[in-house]
């Protein structure tokens, strides 16, 4: 009966749980596979301890019998090297999901068909971004690489008779396959696609110098129709009408200042030499 109690301890309630939450606590504090290395070796020695310790100690007339005491302790090791080999894994699969959401924003981005100024100069923008992050995947992939290798050491280490472990979907390594090829491809197709737009921009750079001349238009005539009606040797005229006058006039160079500040930061996505206007 005190077994049985002892085994229903070790469910989801008792010591269970303890087991848990110190493996929770652990995971959280860890970073770097070596900080797993340590923990799991820590384990496997104090695995060893426990080994040591004998079946039985006679006390005087007593036998006290200690196989249901190392059962226990066995069991609790077990779970807690379970629970760190999840963390570990989970941790594993988190850096293959950041690998794989840096793949998709890049696919997304060579989708995309620019035609205008202001989207190729955005999508020259956010090519230049994904190329000074490319050393990122380099380095998440060798995080992974390594966290599975403390995968496979782990599930050498608790296999079973039969080269099985009770939780091998916790041990299992994170699938890695077909990345080098997906990688190889897009880093290729990046590169070619910021080609692409380079022979673009300097195409729609005609373009621009044509809104820029048309613009220049556009402030003369302004200027033009202001020399007309401002004011000018004191009030003069209806005022309801120049007021009508400078209202109108005030919007048209509201509009003005808003197109040049278009124009300016075109030229800038195209690295065109434009400078602000000033009024």
């Amino acid at each position: 009966k005190d077994d049985e109690e002892d085994e229903a301890s070790l469910g989801t309630g008792g010591a269970g749980g303890t087991v848990t939450a110190a493996a929770a606590a652990t995971a959280a504090g860890v970073g770097d596979v070596g900080d797993w290395e340590l923990n799991l070796r820590m384990l496997k020695t104090a695995a060893r301890d426990v080994e040591r310790l004998p079946n039985e100690v006679h006390i005087d007339c007593y036998c006290i019998t200690l196989a249901p005491f190392k059962a226990y302790l066995e069991e609790l090791m077990k779970r807690l090297r379970e629970a760190l080999a999840a963390s570990l894994r989970k941790k594993a699969l988190l850096e293959r999901q950041a690998i794989d959401e840096f793949l998709a924003a890049g696919t997304s981005l060579l989708g995309l068909q620019a035609t205008s100024v202001e989207e190729i100069g955005r999508a020259g923008q956010e090519a230049r971004a994904l190329v000074a992050r490319l050393h990122e995947v380099p380095a998440l992939r060798k995080r992974v690489e390594e966290k599975n290798r403390l995968l496979r050491q782990v599930a050498a280490a608790t296999a079973g008779p039969v080269g099985t472990s009770s939780s091998s979907g916790n041990l299992a390594p994170v699938d890695l396959s077909g990345l080098s090829e997906h990688w190889d491809s897009f880093v290729s197709q990046l590169q070619a696609y910021d080609s692409n737009l380079e022979v673009q921009r300097q195409g729609l750079q005609v373009l621009l110098q044509k809104h820029i001349e048309d613009f220049k238009g556009t402030v003369v005539g302004f200027a033009s129709r202001w020399q007309g009606i401002k004011p000018s040797n004191g009030p003069s005229g209806n005022p309801a009408v120049v007021m009508a006058q400078l209202d109108y006039a005030a919007q048209q160079l509201q509009e003005v200042k808003e197109e040049a500040e278009a124009l300016y930061k075109v030229g800038a996505y195209v690295d065109s030499h434009t400078r602000r206007f000033s009024w």
